[in-house]
Formats: C-alpha cells, sequence, structure tokens
C-alpha cells in the first residue's frame, strides 16, 4: 500500500471521530472536590470559603471543601517529582478552565 493512500486513510479515520470529541460533556460534569491540607476553622478556611464560592459560580458545579488536616503533600504524592508532576498537570488543567470560564483577573 502506498504512503499516500495510508495517509489518507488515516486522515478520513480521524475526520470520523473528530464529532465524537465535541459530543463529550463540558469540564467538570461533576462537583469539584477542593482539598485543604489543614482543619475547619482556621484561616484557611477563611481563604477557602469565598475561593470556593467564586469557582462553583464561574464552573457552573458545586465546589465541595474537603479538609484533610495533617496530610501535607502527601495527599498528592509521596515524593517530590510526583508532587512536581501532579502541580504541572492542575497548572494547566485549571489555566484552561479559568480561560474557559471568561473569568477576568484584575
Amino acid at each position: 500500500m502506498s504512503r499516500i493512500v495510508l495517509l489518507s486513510m488515516l486522515a478520513a479515520a480521524g475526520l470520523l471521530l473528530a464529532p465524537a470529541a465535541h459530543s463529550q460533556a463540558p469540564y467538570p460534569s461533576k462537583p469539584v472536590r477542593f482539598i485543604m491540607p489543614y482543619p475547619p476553622g482556621g484561616s484557611s478556611e477563611i481563604l477557602a470559603r469565598p475561593i470556593a464560592l467564586e469557582l462553583s459560580k464561574n464552573l457552573g458545579q458545586p465546589v465541595i471543601i474537603d479538609y484533610k488536616p495533617g496530610a501535607g503533600y502527601q495527599i498528592v504524592g509521596s515524593t517530590p517529582a510526583q508532587l512536581d508532576a501532579y502541580v504541572k498537570t492542575e497548572i494547566a488543567r485549571w489555566s484552561k478552565v479559568v480561560r474557559d470560564s471568561g473569568a477576568k483577573v484584575e
């Protein structure tokens, strides 16, 4: 099979699959968990509640504050490399969410 025929077939398959990507539910499609590594009732709660409220308004989904006191970064990973990879992934994901929500930075 020639290379041109193979590439044409792959392109056609890609066009057939493209509508499936647009029919997905908008992100996020379920409630968002906002994990706080501190106990409730402290200064972290004073910051967490307004952030959760704004996120909920912008995302159109409820934001649940999940308190995990004493866990620190162990919630995410046990090595700095795992934490670094997780943070980079979350920054990319939430940057897209903020851009798509139309939120303005003041």
